[in-house]
């Protein structure tokens, strides 16, 4: 019966983060797609890959429109996309550590993806993105009593 149990725990191990990797997927090729307001609300993929992408563009601020309700679903959907996948990996991994540096690493590689298929990858969507993840952890922590992680214990 033991036996069982282990088995069974290790196959739905399996299926988390199985799940939690797909759903990366989902977000890298929703990020990637070449025209997001399509993929959104007509369900298109496609891209337009750019081999020779200009990474000073992840500097630019110009181009924010916060009076656009569609650029203001885009960064809801940032927020909440990456608080959702700290969430995902935290189940996945058990731990918190790993659950923080894989989303975060996330963040900024898609936001570098996004500069090869001729979207605009942005450090200000990062800063989206990590709001999005510490305020997850913050509420995992307080809902859930997710173990406190020590500064010296991220670094370590």
């Amino acid at each position: 019966m033991l036996k069982w149990i282990q088995l069974k725990g290790c196959h739905v191990l399996f299926v988390t983060r199985l799940c939690t990797f797909l759903y990366m997927l989902i977000i890298l090729v929703a990020i990637c797609n070449a025209d997001p307001h399509a993929f959104l609300y007509e369900q298109v993929v496609s891209f337009n890959i750019n081999p020779t992408p200009a990474f000073t563009d992840l500097f630019l601020v110009e181009g924010i429109y916060v009076t656009s309700s569609f650029y203001l679903v885009q960064k809801i959907g940032h927020f909440s996309v990456f608080g959702l996948l700290y969430i995902f990996l935290l189940r996945s991994f058990n731990n918190v550590k790993t659950a923080l540096l894989v989303s975060i690493t996330f963040a900024f590689v898609t936001e570098i993806a996004q500069l090869y298929f001729n979207r605009t990858g942005r450090l200000v969507d990062v800063a989206i993105d990590l709001i999005g993840i510490f305020l997850a952890y913050y509420l995992s922590k307080k809902l859930v009593g997710t173990p406190k992680l020590e500064k010296e214990e991220l670094f370590s």
